[in-house]
């Protein structure tokens, strides 16, 4: 039997964005292995007869000592499993799953770098004394015969090719994880939601981490400024030990000035987009294509977004939405109030998004397409013609 090993940084992200293409390989006939630290999500896995291996990996550790033995310790794991391909995500797992695996003479590889993160985002000192060294890393991580790249969005596909880390013939343009267009449903009961419209304000609602470059601050501004016309939610968590994350004594705070409702963690997403009438993210973060977004195109909901990469993969500027100039608040806000202008131009954009949900982010293709690059390492380093690849 066939093996291979899907390795990230949390059990979160593989129970909540990779579950289903770890279901898809399991009934092909694939032996799949979860590898990742221990979380809550790990128990769910393994529930789900998943073999599952805990690894001590932190997100954002730069201490050598630490490092290595993580190096050591993933050395180990594919040294017993010996997996005939291994599947990375997010930029840390790419590089050191990469070169580890070289190491470990597993050959076929398949990086999913899901947008590239703080790491070429982030202004901080820190950060862009890294840059250097990580794309560095990235070339190293990357190469090979049978390995195989997957990007979410034109920008990062041309960002990789522009500085050399990767072959044209190596990268693949697969927009998302993939959402299942059957448990995200447009709300066609809810009708339009507006000023004066309906017994109920719209409803506007920002889901993601919690943090600065997650625009959660612009949210705040907006709420601000438009509170009285509107209900403003935020689904998530602050991320603790990241300097960019709100704290907690912030939201006490900013729940009394502006009368935001804080849901925190919400499981059942598909029941909250179903109650809500717009989605907000104005991230500065290197997104791939955030998956809020593509949920709440999914449920046929407009949505607003800054105008970066990613966002404008999924947000189609006055079709289903619009996109702002990042960090414009006055822009954002006016674009936030102009999606209720009329009954008939919110009908529009609501429907306008389902459509192109459709067309480009549905996760039976995302999967399929995933699949043959997976499938395509065992063949020939040349490139993989799928749907959705750009030229």
């Amino acid at each position: 039997m066939k093996k291979i090993i899907l390795f990230s940084n949390t059990a979160w992200y593989l129970y909540n964005f990779r579950l289903p293409l770890a279901q898809t390989l399991q009934q092909q006939g694939w032996q799949v292995v979860l590898v990742a630290p221990h979380d809550p999500y790990a128990d769910r896995l393994v529930e789900l007869g998943f073999a599952f291996i805990e690894l001590n990996l932190q997100r954002r550790s730069l201490n050598p000592i630490q490092e290595f033995l993580l190096l050591t310790e993933l050395y180990a794991i594919l040294n017993d499993e010996k997996p005939h391909v291994i599947m990375n995500f997010t930029v840390k797992c790419v590089v050191y799953g990469s070169l580890v695996a070289k190491l470990a003479g597993v050959k076929r590889r398949v990086n999913a770098v899901a947008g590239l993160g703080s790491v070429f985002s982030g202004q901080s000192m820190t950060l862009t004394l890294l840059r250097p060294v990580v794309k560095w890393l990235l070339k190293a991580s990357l190469s090979g015969p049978q390995a195989q790249c997957i990007v979410q969005n034109p920008d990062d596909e041309q960002l990789f090719l522009d500085n050399g880390i990767i072959q044209r013939q190596q990268v693949n343009l697969i927009k998302g994880s993939g959402v299942d267009g059957s448990r995200f449903l447009p709300n066609l009961s809810k009708g339009m939601l507006s000023q004066g419209m309906n017994t109920r304000p719209a409803r506007i609602l920002f889901a993601s981490r919690l943090l600065k470059s997650k625009g959660i601050y612009y949210f705040f501004n907006a709420a601000t400024a438009l509170g009285e016309q509107f209900e403003f939610l935020v689904a998530g968590e602050p991320d603790p030990g990241n300097p960019e994350s709100v704290q907690d004594s912030e939201l006490k705070q900013v729940a009394n000035t502006t009368g935001i409702r804080f849901l925190g963690h919400v499981d059942d997403m598909p029941d909250l987009l179903a109650d809500v009438d717009l989605v907000v993210l104005p991230s500065e973060y290197g997104e791939g294509v955030p998956r809020i977004l593509i949920e709440a195109a999914a449920s046929g909901i407009p949505l607003v977004a800054f105008d970066m990469p990613g966002c404008r993969e999924i947000v189609l500027d006055g079709s289903n939405g619009y996109l702002v100039a990042r960090g414009n608040q006055s822009a954002l806000n006016h674009a936030i109030a102009k999606v209720f202008s009329s009954q008939e131009h919110y009908k529009n954009l609501a429907e306008s998004s389902r459509r192109h949900f459709m067309s480009e982010f549905e996760q039976q293709s995302v999967i399929e397409r995933t699949l043959q690059v997976i499938n395509h390492t065992e063949l020939s380093p040349h490139p993989v013609s799928t749907p959705g690849r750009s030229g």
